[in-house]
């Protein structure tokens, strides 16, 4: 490396160590909303093959990057969006539900998660906000960003798109407002939810959010909150939301705004332009205008003077006469050579100063010194990979320092529109890579770590090797040391499947032991082995299983999905669903809708064992008693009985069955409503007919409904 070059990259640390240090906070794309995250001791170049993985854990549909906050990393996921917590090495700590995040193009949350003091604030794709206790797991608030305020819905075809901003105690984000009497920018108190303060700008019908968030930065002493909008790009005191200037009569894309240096680069009407920010931030000049610097939500970094993206080489910069934040900007002149590639521009100019081809428009982050690149991959004969490079900023431009592409399985690649997530801002913390495309990824990025690393991996490979040795003693040797490791012996969880069958049953007591350590990176093998009938002979996988997933919800659907594939997991199934509480409910609902009709007759039966917690259950027990044979009517008396006076809904229902020809219905529906506890006037005088029915079991079951309703002592004595 030149002299120049290593100085360079000294500057640039600089650049990155002070905007760590003046920063208004980390969240969607790090310091001052940059890309650049604080860092040091990183790697320079990369092996063959890329930085080691180090785990890796499937959250579902969306396209919400991750926060890494006091060793603890959260990630929103799935369609029916789950707020994830874990730990730096992987272990899943919660699992909290949050609402429903399917949408018509694109489900899934986009949103970066904010964390501050112990609350985690998230959307879904319909505008709604939610703060969660991090303690407790409980919800402290939710609006929606579309009507709660009287803002009424933007132009959001493709959903709610942004990450909310962090500024101490205050949530800031567009409510894409259309009335003149409502702010479009609102403030809420992270605790409350209440509004802190709305915004004066843009009062004309047209300030819906494009697909992008907001910036917040830290210019001189001020923060500043700087939002484009599909008419306008507006600069707010994040003190008090104060409209600073506007530049308007214009349209946004996908580009959130990029800070950087007292730069701010913004896409205009399809066009990058650069600002010049006054000292102060209370006004700005326009420097420069030409192609857009990425785009599929590509984003650049502002580093040395220099910005940093893809976009096309051929383009020219054009320089507007005036250079007042209203100046006109012509339409640029694309020039008809078409490209796409990795750039480095100058700031002040926007001359290009070096470039190499690209395939796609990408993201790109920088920590320490160094970039790091992430594009897109067509591929024809398999779903479609992202590639990441890093890069190391030099005097004449830039230098790759290695590259790699995800080392993934087609069907860790089955998600709608993953491509999509090629565009998912990329998180480095804590000396580790944090990336979503597919799973969530993290890699290490710490020099020196590699080759303990792989050191690590070699050991439990060879132990793994030696559990299928002839020897006992080695094996058990073997065994022993990987229960040693705990979690860490998660390379060897398809070797411990394996001996989940094994003839001798201390290996299959161990092995499911230590899949049970291993925790929620076991879960996905032991839900697939439990299609083998012979795994679950002797209980050892289901307590495995039970270790492995400490969250309800999971381990609840893990078991409902298993007794629907394998008759042989059925009975534990029965008796460990109702451990799970009301989270067994969805699951058994599923199967009451889809299943076969036995499978349809296990799932009630299993609903009657949850007892008060399958309260959820109620209206699809009342549709079977409306609907079903005697023998489901039955059963759906008894789950309703179970429930108790959660169920009172379904009185009128089990009157009815109290006409049934079939007499255990006629017993079932009577037990059900002495437990449930209506005793309103027409339910006794039911009850006290069905007393002096001629089948014995049936007048057995009213009269004791009768004690419990009609007792002295009794809740629901009538009179």
């Amino acid at each position: 490396m030149s002299h120049r070059s290593a100085a360079l990259t000294a500057a640039a640390c600089l650049v990155l160590a002070s905007a760590a240090a003046g920063g208004a906070g980390l969240g969607y794309r790090g310091v001052n909303t940059s890309g650049i995250y604080p860092a040091s001791g990183l790697m320079k170049s990369w092996p063959e093959g890329g930085p080691e993985l180090l785990w890796k854990y499937e959250v579902g549909v969306g396209f919400a990057g991750a926060t890494v906050v006091d060793g603890r990393v959260y990630i929103a996921g799935g369609e029916t969006s789950h707020l994830y917590v874990f730990s730096l090495d992987g272990r899943l700590e919660a699992r909290i539900p949050v609402g429903g995040a399917g949408w018509k193009r694109f489900s899934g949350t986009r949103s970066t998660i904010l964390v501050s003091d112990g609350i985690a604030v998230t959307t879904t794709p319909d505008a709604n906000l939610y703060a969660f206790d991090l303690r407790s797991r409980q919800r402290l608030w939710k609006i929606n960003a579309w009507t709660s305020f009287g803002a009424g819905k933007g132009d959001q075809g493709w959903g709610y798109p942004e990450s909310p901003l962090l500024f101490g105690d205050k949530v800031i984000f567009n409510a894409c407002s259309r009335f003149d009497e409502t702010p479009p920018i609102i403030a809420v108190d992270l605790r409350t939810g209440k509004m802190a303060w709305g915004s004066d700008a843009g009062h004309d019908k047209k300030y819906s959010a494009a697909d992008l968030s907001g910036s917040l930065v830290r210019h001189g002493s001020r923060d500043l909150v700087i939002y484009s909008t599909w008419r306008y790009l507006v600069c707010l005191d994040a003190a008090d939301g104060k409209r600073l200037w506007e530049i308007r009569d214009v349209g946004a894309k996908c580009v959130t705004p990029v800070y950087g240096e007292g730069y701010v680069m913004w896409d205009r009407q399809g066009q990058s332009q650069m600002l010049k920010l006054a000292p102060d931030g209370a006004a700005c000049e326009v420097l420069w205008t030409r192609s857009l610097i990425g785009d599929r939500f590509s984003h650049a970094v502002i580093l040395g003077g220099r910005i940093y993206g893809f976009g096309n080489p051929h383009d020219e910069p054009q320089y507007p006469r005036r250079t007042t934040e209203t100046a006109p900007c012509p339409p640029q002149p694309r020039s008809r050579k078409r490209g796409n590639a990795f750039l480095c521009l100058d700031a002040r100019t926007g001359k290009l100063l070096h470039s190499i081809p690209a395939e796609t428009s990408g993201h790109v982050v920088a920590a320490d010194g160094m970039l790091y690149a992430v594009e897109l991959l067509k591929r024809k004969d398999r779903p479609d990979i992202v590639r990441v490079s890093l890069i190391r900023p030099t005097a004449e431009g830039f230098e790759l320092a290695g590259r790699f592409m995800p080392d993934l399985a087609d069907a860790e690649l089955n998600l709608p529109e993953i491509e999509w997530q090629a565009s998912v801002n990329p998180v480095i913390a804590d000396g580790r890579l944090f990336l979503r495309y597919g799973p969530l990824q993290v890699y290490e990025l710490r020099a020196g770590r590699t080759d303990e690393i792989r050191r690590h991996k070699q050991r439990v490979a060879s132990l793994a090797g030696e559990v299928a040795s002839t020897d006992r003693a080695r094996r058990m040797a073997a065994l022993a040391a990987l229960e040693r490791m705990g979690w860490q012996a998660r390379p060897a969880v398809k070797a411990l499947i394996g001996l989940l069958t094994d003839p001798d049953a201390e290996v299959r007591q161990v092995a499911a032991r230590i899949l049970g350590r291993i925790g929620p990176a076991a879960a996905a093998s032991l839900i697939a082995a439990l299609r083998d009938e012979r795994v679950w002979a002797d209980g050892f996988a289901a307590k495995a299983l039970l270790a492995a997933m400490p969250e309800a919800a999971d381990l609840a659907d893990a078991l409902a999905r298993a007794a629907e594939a394998s008759r042989a997991v059925r009975d534990d199934a029965e008796a460990l669903l109702p451990k799970t509480g009301a989270a067994a409910v969805p699951g058994l609902l599923r199967i009451l809708r889809t299943g076969s009709r036995f499978l349809r007759w296990w799932a009630i039966g299993v609903l009657t064992r949850c007892g008060p917690d399958a309260r959820e259950a109620v209206p699809a027990l009342i549709d079977v008693a409306r609907t079903g044979n005697q023998w489901f009517q039955y059963y759906a008396a008894d789950a309703l009985g179970a429930v108790g006076p959660d169920a009172a809904d379904a009185v009128a229902d089990l009157l009815e069955l109290l006409k049934h020809d079939y007499a255990k219905t006629r017993a079932s529906a009577a037990a059900a409503l002495g437990k449930i506890g209506v005793a309103a006037p027409n339910v006794v005088a039911a009850l006290r007919k069905a007393a002096k029915d001629e089948d014995q079991d049936v007048a057995q079951a009213a009269a004791g409904a009768l004690k419990r309703l009609v007792s002295p002592q009794g809740p629901n004595n009538p009179d």
